[in-house]
């Protein structure tokens, strides 16, 4: 459609299409919520049966059963009004995710919603994908957001949900749109699917090759298993040829650092990446969500790491051991440890790979009254076996190809969440038009 021939109106919320409308959420979806005298207790709880969705099971904008809680029947067929299906979409009332979204967009089987989310069901003539869509733009998460009662665990209610403004086309636009969007989700989730199954294939084989010691021998054959020869370490049985060292003897060691807030000249020119262990996934980092300039670089005790330099973090259990592999060269702040092998001695996946063998058990010695911490000295004392040169080599070739095809595709997901990113508030305002 040509955008010089659209003709704009004035609404509460901005100019959009003269052929679009505004309404309220409440007439244009059924919003549901658990009521209190049908509540359940931790008796009503079972192993299986009837899935309970609440605030936990929105990751990412997306149902997340990974962690799922089931009813009883009973309590399950106590509230039909809020049993959930495909299409429906649940928001989160309370706590720090307030205005969380997702859709349910799978058949779900036997589900319903705990006390702590919003179920919504639309009528006619809106797209529920169209309306998840309107939920998670710029406009809809401030109202949600800002919309939460004064107290110490914010909250909104389904009375001020129904108040949300939505715009919206006809059916068949807004099902275009949809299809924009959805291409664009179904190809960042196919190469998160893709990067799971070769981090899986990673840890495989490393497993494999150094904690089961069945690489393959000169042979062709597993080591162990064929009889390879084991001697004696600090670390238990390793194969001959093998070695143990701490990581400080390995790896160069450093702490990260924040320049003064205080100071703009610090954070102004935004020259480089300053990374937090919140950005820490377990996988490649190109970007940072604040940066520094070269002068709070200087002035701080931030220290400037190459790329392939690995990221751990050291503060608040349970991200203890949580890591990153740098693809650009970046800082970070004093909650993380910075370490850049030595490539004479081993391979920075390696490192890598036995660092995340390890993250229980940093968590299981992290220490202190208000958050679990370890310390740079802990990593340095870390101990790790060193393979031969030959059977670093051999991995390190096996590896990279994969790290380097799950580069690639993190690559893609961020230039696609950006194209919808950019993308998400003008179609859904009516400025471009499809």
């Amino acid at each position: 459609m040509n955008l010089n021939s659209t003709k704009f109106k004035q609404t509460e919320i901005g100019e959009i299409p003269e052929d679009w409308k505004v309404k309220s959420l409440g007439e244009v979806v059924e919003v549901k919520g658990r009521i209190g005298w049908r509540g359940y207790t931790i008796n009503d709880l079972r192993d299986s049966g009837s899935l309970v969705l609440g605030g936990t099971q929105i990751v990412n904008n997306k149902i997340d059963l990974s962690k799922p809680t089931y009813l009883s029947e009973e309590k399950y067929l106590e509230s039909p009004e809020i049993i959930v299906k495909q299409g429906d979409i649940i928001i989160t009332k309370t706590g720090n995710s307030i205005g969380d979204v997702a859709i349910v967009d799978f058949d779900i089987g036997k589900a319903t919603i705990n006390p702590n989310v919003a179920l919504l069901k639309s009528k006619e003539n809106i797209n529920s994908e169209f309306l998840y869509y309107w939920l998670i733009n710029e406009y809809a998460q401030n109202f949600l957001k800002n919309g939460s009662s004064a107290s110490a665990q914010p909250a909104i209610n389904q009375e001020t949900i129904r108040k949300l403004l939505v715009v919206f086309p006809k059916i068949d636009e807004q099902q275009n749109i949809v299809s924009i969007f959805s291409s664009l989700d179904n190809k960042i989730e196919l190469n998160l699917k893709m990067n799971k199954t070769l981090e899986e294939i990673g840890k495989t084989l490393f497993k494999s090759w150094f904690v089961d010691f069945e690489f393959p021998n000169e042979n062709g054959k597993p080591y162990k298993s064929c009889g390879g020869k084991m001697v004696d370490s600090e670390l238990g049985k390793i194969p001959e040829g093998w070695g143990v060292k701490t990581l400080k003897e390995i790896c160069s060691i450093t702490n990260g650092g924040t320049p003064s807030r205080q100071i703009n000249n610090y954070w102004e020119n935004k020259d480089i990446l300053w990374i937090k262990t919140g950005e820490l996934n377990d996988g490649v980092i190109f970007d940072s969500e604040e940066k520094i300039s070269k002068l709070g670089l200087q002035k701080s005790s931030a220290k400037l790491l190459p790329v392939n330099s690995i990221v751990i973090a050291i503060y608040a259990a349970p991200t203890v051991g949580r890591l990153g592999i740098l693809k650009h060269e970046a800082t970070t702040n004093q909650a993380c440890t910075g370490l850049v092998v030595k490539t004479k001695y081993s391979s920075y996946l390696h490192v890598y790979y036995w660092l995340l063998n390890l993250r229980n058990y940093f968590n299981s010695i992290a220490v202190g009254a208000a958050q679990q911490n370890i310390s740079k000295g802990v990593i340095e004392e870390t101990k790790i076996v060193l393979p031969t040169k030959r059977i670093i080599e051999n991995s390190k070739l096996i590896l990279e190809s994969i790290w380097n095809k799950i580069t690639q595709n993190t690559k893609q997901i961020s230039n696609l969440s950006l194209i919808k990113d950019s993308l998400l508030p003008r179609l859904m305002s009516g400025k471009l038009r499809i």
